[in-house]
């Protein structure tokens, strides 16, 4: 048996698990900020719907306001007009009623079209609302399924670099330099089965004398292609790593 081997296998699949880890430990917190983000575009839409709704029934309050100041000065116009003493004053208080009430008549539409909108948009809200709710519930199911999967993942980290602690210990520091080295080089992948002669990683057959050399299982050996540290994939040891 080839323990230094076993052990560089063991070292391998812990820090492909250590790897994984750390993916979720920077993704998680992404995915729970995205959730947040759209939560917040969904409040933002509703609130800018809202406030549509409110500058829509402010303006059409000031119109109606307007219209009602307008028709008190009509009738003020009205009766000042009993007492003018000559044409020309008549003529221009009718010109000044004629544009009064051209100005009301103006604002009426506008008040009646505001109304429309008012009844259109107050239905949208209503239905907003309703979404903005299911938002809130569905996103908080969401971030709540997210954080106990980064909490379930993570749980083990612990004990997972405790392991890889006293793996690195065993081996000696010949063997961790080498298998740094490649770990490195390889974009972590540093150990790899040979399967049939080929390297399962490069996928490069192995010269037939290297080959029977690893089947021996007695010596450390990389692959001539890639470099990696290889290992005979078909041998007993190593079925159940």
């Amino acid at each position: 048996m080839n323990s230094n081997l076993i052990h560089l296998i063991k070292l391998q699949k812990i820090d492909e698990r250590l790897g994984g880890l750390k993916k979720i430990e920077a993704e998680g917190p992404l995915k729970i900020e995205e959730i947040d983000q759209e939560l917040a575009a969904a409040e933002l839409l509703v609130q800018e719907s809202l406030q549509s709704e409110k500058e829509m029934l402010k303006r059409r309050l000031a119109l109606e306001g307007e219209i009602e100041d307008t028709d008190r000065k009509m009738q003020e116009n009205q009766t000042r007009q009993l007492r003018v003493k000559t044409n020309e004053e008549y003529r221009a208080m009718l010109k000044e009623s004629e544009f009064m009430r051209k100005a009301n008549a103006a604002r009426e539409d506008e008040v009646l079209e505001l109304m429309e909108q008012l009844e259109k948009i107050g239905q949208e809200n209503k239905r907003l609302k309703r979404w903005l709710q299911e938002q809130r519930e569905n996103l908080a199911q969401k971030r709540q399924e997210v954080q106990a999967w980064i909490e379930t993942s993570l749980a083990g980290l612990g004990q997972i670099n405790a392991d890889r602690t006293d793996l690195v210990a065993s081996l000696s520091r010949e063997h961790i330099t080498l298998y740094e080295r490649v770990y490195n080089k390889r974009n972590g992948k540093a150990v790899t089965p040979i399967l049939d002669g080929i390297c399962q990683e490069c996928h490069l057959k192995i010269p037939p004398q290297k080959f029977i050399e690893l089947q021996k299982n007695d010596q450390l050996m990389t692959c001539p292609h890639c470099g990696r540290i290889i290992f005979w994939g078909g041998h007993e040891d190593y079925l159940d790593l």
